[in-house]
């Protein structure tokens, strides 16, 4: 599936959004910290082999990312229909479009850019195994 940068910013977004929902209610002026719940597992983080039952996880994988693409597409759909949220989606991606920018100008960045821009280049010349295929 092809993903546009604005698309991705967006599922960036909501899944800080979905992170941030498992910090607690704020706690009582006695108890100075709040309570956090336990987040669930990481699964872009797993493989296969670190579990007993691999076809299982592969399975369970699978649904997930059904379950992410589908996700995406109600949001993408509930987004195009409520100007609210048509709205709101439009200060975001100008906010996000001014943080980039705002970013880039700084000298740090823009080296640690360039660097990436190297890296990529040296990538992209390395031979690939299924380059006679093609």
């Amino acid at each position: 599936m092809k993903r546009t940068l604005a698309t991705l910013t967006f599922i960036a977004l909501a899944a800080a959004f979905a992170a941030s929902a498992y910090c607690g209610p704020e706690s009582s002026a006695k108890d100075s910290k709040p309570s956090v719940q336990k987040a669930p597992a990481e699964p872009y983080l797993m493989e296969p082999w670190d579990f007993q039952d691999p076809a299982k996880f592969k399975s369970i994988m699978k649904d997930r990312e059904d379950l992410q693409e589908k996700m995406h597409s109600v949001r993408v759909k509930l987004i195009n229909e409520d100007p609210d949220l048509q709205l709101l989606h439009k200060k975001i991606m100008a906010l996000h479009k001014e943080l980039a920018l705002q970013l880039e100008s700084k000298k740090e960045m823009r080296k640690l850019t360039d660097k990436l821009k190297d890296i990529d280049a040296e990538l992209d010349k390395l031979p690939r195994k299924d380059a006679g295929k093609q």
